[in-house]
């Protein structure tokens, strides 16, 4: 591809990312679950770059939904998170979160109060687990979470 078909593909691209994270935030909880889990297990595949790449094209339309919906959203990824084996969690994590500090302050700003509004919606043992996973934060990370 060369110049402008090559720009066409890499907006193409971004839409289709764009479509498909709409599609998926309207998509009721019990559609959307395993959808999202199939989605993180072929993050595992990836490598870390593709991975950071990938998480990255996603969150950036997902920041743009609606409160409601981009909150539906975490909460159904927290909660596939906390099912995994701590290596797998482990690894989708720390990747989420170099994603993350790709974006803009406010985009950061708005995941970090998005989870901060889940965990206080989270039984006790559920918190508890958050607020361990919350210690591999970067450091300007956490001083958000605070």
């Amino acid at each position: 591809m060369f110049g402008k078909e090559k720009k066409e593909a890499g907006m193409m691209g971004a839409m289709d990312m764009r479509e498909m994270v709409t599609m998926l935030a309207d998509l009721p909880e019990e559609k959307l679950a395993p959808m999202m889990k199939e989605r993180m297990e072929g993050f595992l595949r990836m490598t870390e770059g593709q991975r950071r790449r990938m998480m990255k094209g996603m969150l950036d339309p997902a920041l743009d939904l609606p409160a409601h919906k981009y909150k539906a959203l975490c909460r159904t990824r927290t909660m596939l998170l906390m099912g995994m084996p701590s290596d797998q969690m482990m690894t989708l994590m720390k990747t989420h979160l170099a994603a993350l500090m790709e974006l803009p302050q406010e985009n950061r700003m708005k995941e970090v109060q998005t989870i901060k509004e889940l965990m206080m919606e989270m039984p006790q043992e559920k918190r508890m687990m958050m607020e361990m996973m919350e210690k591999l934060m970067p450091p300007d990370m956490m001083k958000m979470m605070r």
